[in-house]
């Protein structure tokens, strides 16, 4: 009966690192049997320590699965070092080995990104204060003015309808005025007079030369004034027959 065996797989996770601080490598082993195998971290061919190794575990096809990781350091000189993942197990004829280079992320932008993310930051923050601020003061500003104007307007107010009142007193006395000297105008008991010089006789122009002003007033229930001026007319209309 052959013995079965199944040979390793390798996969590296963990190549982008921080330079200058503590980072870890890791190395996924799988598909391999049986379960004893042996692994290692190699820098430049050096053999590394600080390495971790996970116990093993059965997968659903019968084969087995390990993770190994170490934890470096690295530095500007390992930016050309090559690392390396050796594993060995029987089921090889030679130690299978994965060799990759470090990939360093970019410190200057990192670092830059580490300033400038918490000024801007800081300054939207003081941006929306301000214009918070600068919101209050003005409601504030604008309810003491509201409050100034109401207490001014009571004033102006009292002044006006004093004004009104005195005026509406005048306007007042003023009508009274004017319905008593219509009353007394419209006294039955009262006449009015005019003078003798303002009177506009409703007599034809020629029957003014024969009334005498300066012997008798112009009045019509004067009955001698009327025999007299009746007479005359008479002799008037005889002499224009005449002629």
């Amino acid at each position: 009966m052959a013995f079965v065996t199944a040979p390793p797989r390798i996969t590296i996770t963990g190549k982008n690192i921080n330079i200058s601080n503590e980072n870890v490598l890791s190395c996924a082993i799988s598909g391999f049997y049986p379960v004893d195998i042996d692994i290692k971290w190699l820098r430049d061919g050096i053999i590394l320590n600080n390495i971790t190794l996970e116990k093993p575990q059965r997968d659903p096809d019968g084969t087995y699965s390990v993770r190994s990781s170490v934890t470096i350091t690295p530095t500007e000189e390992d930016r050309e070092r090559i690392f390396s993942c050796r594993v060995q197990h029987e089921s090889l004829t030679a130690p299978l080995q994965e060799d990759f280079k470090l990939l360093y992320g970019d410190t200057k932008s990192s670092t830059l990104y580490t300033i400038i993310i918490p000024v801007i930051a800081g300054v939207v923050i003081l941006i929306i204060i301000a214009a918070v601020a600068i919101f209050c003061v003005k409601r504030k500003g604008k309810n003491n003015h509201n409050e100034v104007k109401n207490q001014e307007n009571p004033d102006e107010k009292l002044m006006s309808s004093n004004l009104q009142g005195n005026q509406g007193g005048v306007n007042s006395a003023e009508s009274a005025t004017k319905d008593r000297t219509g009353d007394s105008i419209r006294s039955p008991g009262c006449q009015k007079t005019t003078s003798p010089d303002l009177v506009i006789s409703s007599e034809p122009q020629e029957t003014k030369q024969f009334t005498d002003k300066k012997t008798k007033p112009y009045n019509k229930e004067n009955s001698e004034y009327k025999m007299g001026f009746v007479a005359k007319r008479k002799k008037f209309f005889e002499s224009q027959m005449k002629s």
